[in-house]
């Protein structure tokens, strides 16, 4: 019987393992690094995060505007951490978004790249 815990579970589960081969790939890479964020493995570019799993979504950092447009089209959520506060440039992509991860997880980088110190 399929219940809605164990959907959730099937899209955990779908973000780490996307996440884990992302992060072997991405590790090879020069200035990207990992550490726990949220008790997850964030991957962090120069030092700043641009990416993580949480609750079966992947949460990336994006400009502004590309978080409102996946907000609007319905692909994710503003990321929260659990205390009520939300960022504009942090967003909380669905598993049902799968198809973007990829994507985004090199937007993620790139704009967290470019950001100053």
């Amino acid at each position: 019987m399929v219940t809605k815990k164990t959907t959730q579970k099937r899209a955990g589960d779908a973000a780490q393992k996307f996440h884990e081969a992302l992060s072997r790939r991405m590790l090879r890479q020069r200035g990207v690094t990992t550490k726990t964020q949220f008790g997850s493995a964030a991957l962090l570019i120069q030092g700043k995060v641009f990416t993580f799993p949480w609750k079966g979504d992947l949460v990336f950092k994006l400009p502004e505007e590309r978080v409102a447009a996946l907000i609007a089209a319905k692909k994710g959520k503003l990321f929260d951490a659990g205390s009520g506060r939300t960022s504009k440039t942090w967003v909380a992509v669905l598993p049902s978004a799968k198809a973007l991860w990829p994507k985004l997880a090199l937007e993620a980088k790139a704009f967290v790249a470019a950001q100053e110190k």
